[in-house]
This record gives structure tokens, C-alpha cells and sequence, in this order.
């Protein structure tokens, strides 16, 4: 147990390398457009296309961290294949730190199936290793960096029953934590309360802020999610993103763009308001920039293509950027 405590105690002290750290949920994305509702009995249809990409809703957050300058680690596990392959170079492309991500021989890369109409989408998910990372591996690097991003958060099953401690032990170390869950293929939507004292950004969609809370009305379900949590960020695709933070409510209008997607879009948008508040600039430029990179991420298919960098934020005027964020 004295070890233990002197380790925690030695982690304080560490150097602080990373603005961003996440467990990967390392997988590739089967983006299948067109005429996507399956019919049984051996029917045949054609689709309009296909297009194969790296998926994950943390490897696609990462990314576009990555992109915005912010020094970002992930922890993941990649299966010895094909898809691990491509994943692990997106991921090393786009600038994030694979160095803790393992390569696994005994299982098999996880695939996410999106059926894809035009403003919506299915998702046929096999999980492989998405819900492969250990805890241990995520709690030894927390030290190392400035902010948790936890995402999958059901999808990640076996991370679950221990995101509490880990982040109650990310807050001794200094660390401030964001959580999206993405949906809960079970809809029951356990857990999340009892993380929100350690929560300092709450980063539902409308979808999922109306399934957890119960309301028709997001808006409502929203105001709801305020009593547990300091800062609730909602995304509303089209019709831009909001925040209550400490009781006030602020809505912005996103642009508007011509959709090819939505793979991943709100994975850029966390990024976004994620660089925007790591860098101390205003909720509003926050919700700019989160806007912004969503915004543009449907304009291009997949989750990682459409995504902007850190040049292409100066188009947006009135917002002071910083080049990058000094890590202490």
C-alpha cells in the first residue's frame, strides 16, 4: 500500500506531455450508402457505394484533436490484421501518440457497419478490440496528461465498472475529464450519474440527452442533466449545439454545409470545444469551433477526412487561436 500511495504521489509530479488522453476503441468503419434497409429471404439490392475508413468514436476525437495541435495519447488494443493496420495508421497520420496502443494476436479488429441514408444512419457493430483496453493501462499514463476524454462508453464494457475510480484518480492528478457516451445498444443508460461528480464536461447528443433524461423535449432533458452535471455541451446536428454552464444557457446556429456524411461528426465537434476550452477562449468559442469542425467533417465521407486543422480555424473571425498549447 506504500508503494502504492508513493507512486500516486510521484505521478503528481510528473511532467505533464499530453493535453489529451483516451482509451481507443480501435476499429474501422463499413460505410454502406443508398438503399441500406435490409430485406431478408435472400432479396438482393444494390447500394450507391461503399467506403471503408477507421471508425471509433475515441480514435475519431483523437484525430481531430490531433489536427487542432493538442498533444494526444491514445490507449488501445489493434488486432494483428488488416483493418488493425489501417487503423493504427490513420491514427499515427493524423499525429496522435500510438505508442501505448498494443497489437493483439488473438482478436480480431472491431468493425462498425453504418448503413447510411441521407441524414441518418444504422450502425451494425462487432466489438473485438473496442472493449479491449485494460484499466491499468489508462490509470499509469493519467499522470502524463492534462485532460480524460471518455468515450464508447458502453461500448467499452469492460472499462466501465472502473471509469469511477480512474476518474477520481485522474482529479488527484490534475487532470479535468469529458465524457460522451455515445448510445447505449441496451438503452438502459447505467452509470452515468454516478460519474458525474468527476465530470467536467458532459458532451451528449440531442437523441441521447432525450433517452437518458426521458424527455421529448431536449432542451428539457437538458436543463434536467444540469443538476448533475457542471457543464452539459448538447449537439443538435443542423440546428448547431448548446451549453448550460452554472445555470446559463447558450445556443449557436451552425453553418451550413452540403452533407455527405455524418460519420464522426460529433466526435470532431468534442475536439473542437475541447481545443477551444483547454485554451481558455469563451463558451461561445467553444461552440464555434466544435461547430466548425462537425460542420465540416460531413463534407467528406468517413469520420477522420473532413476533418480541419488548426490553419483552417483562422477562417473563423473574432476568435484569438493560440498555435498551441503549452503543456506544463
Amino acid at each position: 500500500m506504500g508503494e502504492q500511495l508513493a507512486g500516486k504521489q510521484a505521478g503528481k509530479q510528473a511532467m505533464k506531455q499530453y493535453d489529451v488522453i483516451t482509451a481507443l476503441d480501435i476499429c474501422v468503419d463499413l460505410i454502406v450508402k443508398g438503399d441500406v434497409v435490409p430485406r431478408f429471404n435472400q432479396q438482393e439490392q444494390l447500394v450507391d457505394g461503399y467506403y471503408l475508413e477507421m471508425g471509433g468514436a475515441a480514435c475519431i476525437f483523437a484525430c481531430q484533436c490531433a489536427k487542432l495541435g493538442l498533444s494526444t495519447l491514445g490507449v488501445g488494443v489493434a488486432g494483428r490484421d488488416l483493418f488493425g493496420e489501417l487503423a493504427l495508421q490513420r491514427l499515427k497520420e493524423c499525429g496522435v501518440d500510438i505508442n501505448s496502443v498494443r497489437v493483439c494476436d488473438s482478436l480480431r479488429t472491431g468493425l462498425g457497419i453504418a448503413l447510411c441514408k441521407t441524414n441518418d444512419r444504422a450502425i451494425l457493430t462487432y466489438t473485438g478490440t473496442i472493449d479491449a483496453v485494460e484499466p491499468g493501462w489508462v490509470e499509469e499514463k493519467l499522470p502524463f496528461a492534462r485532460h480524460l476524454h471518455i468515450a464508447s462508453y458502453y461500448l467499452m464494457s469492460s472499462l466501465r465498472p472502473h471509469w469511477e475510480r480512474l476518474a477520481a484518480y485522474a482529479k488527484t492528478c490534475g487532470l479535468t475529464i469529458s465524457l460522451d457516451t455515445n448510445w447505449d445498444p441496451s438503452e438502459r443508460w447505467n452509470g452515468i450519474f454516478e460519474l458525474s461528480p468527476y465530470i467536467d464536461l458532459f458532451m451528449p447528443n440531442d437523441s441521447e440527452v432525450m433517452a437518458i433524461t426521458g424527455e421529448k423535449d431536449a432542451f428539457r432533458g437538458m436543463e434536467k442533466l444540469s443538476g448533475y452535471f457542471k457543464n452539459v455541451v448538447m449537439k443538435m446536428g443542423e440546428k448547431g449545439a448548446a451549453i448550460i454552464s452554472n445555470g446559463k444557457f447558450l445556443h449557436i446556429e451552425t453553418i451550413t454545409v452540403e452533407l455527405v456524411d455524418a460519420v464522426g461528426a460529433g466526435d470532431s465537434f468534442n475536439a473542437g470545444f475541447l481545443y477551444g476550452w483547454l485554451n481558455g477562449l469563451s463558451l461561445e468559442d467553444c461552440l464555434r469551433i466544435g461547430c466548425f469542425c462537425g460542420s465540416s467533417n460531413v463534407t467528406s465521407q468517413g469520420g477522420i477526412k473532413g476533418q480541419p486543422g488548426l490553419e483552417d480555424l483562422k477562417k473563423l473571425q473574432g476568435i484569438k487561436l493560440n498555435s498551441f498549447i503549452q503543456t506544463k
